[in-house]
């Protein structure tokens, strides 16, 4: 069940950014996305698990989630885009193993008083801390010959997804539980080389989603889409 109701968010991401579903999420965006969906070719989707310091999930992502880009597995993220697109649309991504933990409890991340929390600066913690245990360039394979950063591609991670263990109330915008862009106040530049020069980035707004897969709910921060990662739309 915590499997499909995942899959069943990050198909809702990938599509274009529009109202949320009620009883599944309630997103927030602040801007309207930049750039579309491409209807075919191929993209390559990093996840990542994640929690507030102290917590107590776990250092490991869920079992379950190894199952979200197996192509054999009817219903799969990678399936089902598959099937759909009559195998024009090929999506691909890996789930890293760890749960990573910011560097603060999740109070240090919420906004007094509403407003805007500091989910931009959990985010870049956590990304910080996958950088170091991929190579991203593994995740910018949206040109033409499907091969990841082989000199085709942009330069930049297609799809980010972070998925939160719990979303306390002000972490993104007042109950809001996910969000179309990572907050970052400039595109994360990542330790690995890019093919076309440079390093891979991870696009700092817009670029892919927050949200939180819970057990029971699974409210998630899972807009229907922007190419780059609350989760992250790519771009």
């Amino acid at each position: 069940m915590r499997l499909f109701l995942l899959i069943r968010i990050l198909f809702i991401s990938l599509a274009l950014v529009g109202s949320a579903s009620a009883g599944v999420f309630e997103c927030a965006l602040p801007k309207p996305a930049g750039k579309r969906l491409q209807a075919q070719g191929n993209l390559s989707a990093l996840v990542l698990f994640a929690q507030f310091a102290g917590q107590g999930a776990g250092a490991s992502a869920p079992s379950w989630s190894s199952d979200l880009f197996n192509p054999s597995v009817p219903g799969s993220f990678t399936h089902f885009y598959n099937e759909m697109s009559g195998g024009l649309m090929r999506v691909q991504g890996r789930v890293l193993p760890k749960r990573y933990s910011a560097l603060g409890a999740a109070e240090d991340y919420v906004a007094s008083g509403g407003g805007i929390g500091r989910y931009g600066q959990f985010n870049l913690e956590i990304l910080r801390q996958a950088d170091a245990d991929s190579d991203l360039g593994e995740f910018d394979n949206d040109g033409p010959d499907g091969i990841p950063n082989s000199g085709d591609d942009d330069g930049y991670v297609d799809i980010v997804f972070i998925n939160l263990h719990t979303v306390p109330r002000g972490f993104f915008i007042a109950s809001a539980t996910g969000l179309a862009s990572l907050g970052l106040d400039a595109d994360y530049i990542s330790n690995d080389v890019a093919a076309g020069g440079g390093y891979v980035r991870v696009r700092g707004r817009f670029n892919g989603l927050a949200a939180r897969p819970s057990a029971a709910t699974l409210s998630a921060l899972h807009p229907r889409r922007c190419v780059t990662s609350l989760v992250t739309c790519s771009g």
